[in-house]
């Protein structure tokens, strides 16, 4: 690869360093494709389940995600009965994919009061709907939200593995970094 625009993908720890950079762009840039992450879980009949969700917070020393949901949501019961996830994300910029392994779990107490703290009004209005999220309704402008009840919640998603792909046109690279490796790489054939 000899074009600079994707010299990120010549070394193993550039290549990691890079995509959480890309992770984390999401968190500043609401324009940003990182922003947002296909997360996959399994449902009680083994149906596997996916969804986009909003990347709100990430801890790359942890190696973990933060993201925000309903609490009625379909993907916490999901998560309690099966908490193993894959994620993924696609960045256009640098034809670069980041797929995600992990566990995820339902944050609560007061690490949870503390995430509802620092939301606004506006932001909460979204988990204040009568219904839950995935109920047949009649016509979407009848759905009523009752100020009173909350039901956010956030969800950790603990990951034990990262596989990067840059599709760069010169050449492809694919990497896997894994918590158990401290997350050191391996490349791989793309």
């Amino acid at each position: 690869m000899s074009e600079d625009r994707y010299a990120f993908a010549e070394e193993l720890t550039a290549f990691y360093d890079h995509a959480w950079q890309t992770i984390n762009r999401g968190l500043a840039d609401r324009k940003a494709a990182s922003r947002f992450l296909t997360l996959s879980t399994i449902d009680e009949q083994g149906v596997p389940r996916s969804r986009m969700v909003v990347i709100r917070d990430t801890d790359k020393a942890d190696g973990s995600l933060l993201i925000y949901t309903d609490a009625r949501a379909g993907k916490i019961s999901e998560i309690a009965a099966v908490p193993s996830v894959a994620a993924l994300i696609w960045e256009p910029r640098w034809s670069l994919q980041i797929r995600f392994i992990g566990e995820a779990s339902v944050v609560l107490g007061d690490e949870l009061d503390a995430l509802r703290s620092k939301l606004s009004e506006r932001a909460l209005r979204d988990y204040t709907t009568e219904l839950p999220p995935a109920t047949m309704i009649d016509d979407p402008k009848l759905v009523e939200s009752q100020a009173d009840r909350v039901h956010f919640s956030a969800i950790r998603l603990r990951l034990k593995s990262i596989e990067l792909l840059c599709l760069a046109p010169q050449g492809h690279r694919r990497a896997r970094y894994e918590r158990d490796d401290n997350w050191l790489g391996q490349w791989l054939v793309p």
